[in-house]
């Protein structure tokens, strides 16, 4: 008798602290929790190692005492303040995503809660180059460049299509209007002045030394004339 009532005391001790878990977890404290981790924020930082080759580390802001963090099947606890930072150096150009489970001195011990995804662009190591100081709008020297830039030729000859394409375009030749005759006597003489002007010069003389010249010999003939009506 004395062994059964030993047993069935084991027993109690056994089940009494998941039954009494089992009804702290209530709808009321899960839904307490999972506004908690709605609150939790993600985000990235570019860093490079040794090698300068670029990497990204996370850091989980705002993560409450009561939730945990699961990430690559590893469990991540608030130690310092309400901040995680992942160890791992992450790469770009990937989406991750973040799981958050009641902690383990929550009312619901690793019960899921909820799963934010996060998306880290990929470095652009082409961003580096000089021409891309020039030319910081050009969109393969982004630093956080998403397309693919198989090489160093392939880039040299985007970037000179790009700086080309900032020439302003050359303006198409107006065609020329006919000209009548006096018109384009007239353009003729402006455009060849230093020409034109002597020889305008040397035939204003002509002519005025001709008109000079028939003036006096008209008022001589006028003079004879008169001479012969005397006589």
């Amino acid at each position: 008798m004395k062994n059964r009532i030993l047993c069935l005391l084991a027993l109690l001790v056994l089940i009494v602290p998941f039954k009494v878990d089992a009804v702290l977890c209530t709808s009321k404290a899960y839904g307490n929790l999972k506004s908690k981790a709605y609150n939790a924020q993600v985000s990235w930082e570019l860093k490079f190692d040794a090698n300068h080759q670029a990497y990204f580390e996370v850091t989980v802001f705002n993560l409450d005492k009561d939730i945990i963090l699961i990430f690559n099947d590893v469990d991540y606890e608030p130690a310092e303040g309400s901040k995680v930072v992942i160890p791992n150096m992450l790469e770009g150009g990937r989406t991750y995503e973040f799981k958050f489970y009641g902690g383990y001195d929550s009312a619901c011990v690793e019960e899921y809660l909820y799963s934010k995804k996060l998306e880290i662009p990929k470095y652009n190591y082409y961003s580096e180059k000089d021409a891309c100081i020039e030319y910081e709008e050009f969109p393969l020297c982004g630093k956080y460049y998403s397309g693919d830039i198989p090489s160093d030729e392939y880039f040299n000859e985007q970037l000179q299509a790009y700086i080309d394409s900032l020439k302003p375009a050359p303006k198409p030749e107006e065609p020329e209007e006919e000209l009548g005759l006096f018109e384009s006597f007239i353009k003729f003489y402006t455009e060849h002045l230093i020409f034109t002007v002597p020889i305008t010069a040397v035939l204003v003389l002509v002519v005025v030394v001709f008109v000079i010249r028939k003036t006096i010999r008209k008022k001589n003939r006028v003079k004879l004339d008169l001479k012969e009506f005397d006589i």
